[in-house]
């Protein structure tokens, strides 16, 4: 691992620890959260989820924003909330065969951590929700 990727992850692992929805977990829980994220950099509009689609990934935000939206049932796309660097999103990934109940989009460009498949499992027990 290169100094700068190091770094960044220290800086992760900093931001997990200010994150007050993570608040209740003990050290080693966030240094086992931090250990098994993936690093996702999204695009300006890039589209992250669909509104329906299988719930199979849980986000935190590190740099930029994300903007979550939901159809009405008339066809009206809502703006439901922006998410701001330190906030977790698309938490229902951890409950079992969940869909999105919303769909996101990066605002600007962004930077986040991303748990999927069995690191994700592993979090259903140790995030608070």
């Amino acid at each position: 691992m290169s100094d700068s990727t190091e770094e960044r992850r220290q800086l992760d692992r900093r931001l997990l620890e200010r994150a007050p929805s993570l608040a209740e977990l003990t050290p080693e829980e966030r240094e086992r959260m931090a250990a098994s994220a993936g690093i996702h950099t999204a695009a300006p509009r890039e589209i992250l989820f669909r509104q329906g689609e299988a719930a199979t990934a849980f986000f935190f935000l590190t740099d930029g924003r994300v903007k979550l939206t939901q159809v009405s049932p008339e066809g009206q796309e809502l703006v439901v909330r922006f998410i701001a660097p330190g906030q977790i999103f698309a938490a229902i990934a951890l409950l079992p065969d969940r869909t999105y109940p919303v769909a996101a989009q990066a605002a600007v460009a962004s930077r986040m951590l991303r748990w999927r498949g069995w690191g994700l499992r592993g979090l259903a027990h140790a995030v608070p929700l």
